[in-house]
């Protein structure tokens, strides 16, 4: 659901979820005044919340009818995840954005990031060496995506995988 009203507290719990999500974040993203400008300069970024989480994901760069990139900031770490992908929630954010795929560019350090989104539905789909700068380090960036259709096969293909002998 797109977010309502950004009230103090909400605009707080934002804050408190970019700091602790900080840590998986490249250098140049981690100042909270990358926060505030997607907040309130950008016009291009809409912000969706997650019922009875405090979980909030974000899309920029939406090409309509073909692709978008997206963010999540999560207080809620597995719990969220799992709600994410037992509700069509992401599905309904592509629906609402009118795009085929989303992508993601992610810093290779952040194992627990990338295993959480895999568990979405994306998948890898290539490697930026050095793309990245995290705590002050060059790191390799991975780009994943989810395009639905893909999603709907790969789950289908393993419902009726023969089991190996």
């Amino acid at each position: 659901m797109r977010m309502g009203e950004l009230t103090l507290e909400k605009y707080n719990l934002l804050r408190e979820a970019w700091f602790q999500n900080s840590k998986n974040m490249a250098d140049d993203d981690r100042p909270v005044d990358v926060l505030d400008y997607l907040l309130f300069q950008d016009g291009g970024t809409t912000w969706y919340e997650m019922p009875e989480h405090f979980t909030w994901l974000y899309v920029r760069n939406v090409t309509p009818g073909r692709s978008a990139d997206f963010h999540a900031l999560n207080l809620d770490g597995w719990n969220a995840v799992s709600d994410i992908r037992t509700y069509p929630f992401v599905l309904e954010l592509m629906q609402d954005q009118g795009v085929h795929r989303l992508s993601m560019a992610l810093p290779a350090p952040a194992v627990e990031v990338i295993e959480a989104s895999k568990t979405l539905g994306f998948r890898v789909e290539g490697r930026m060496r050095e793309a990245a700068v995290m705590n002050g380090r060059y790191v390799d960036a991975l780009i994943l995506g989810l395009v639905p259709e893909a999603r709907k096969r790969r789950r289908k293909r393993k419902k009726n995988a023969k089991p190996r002998s």
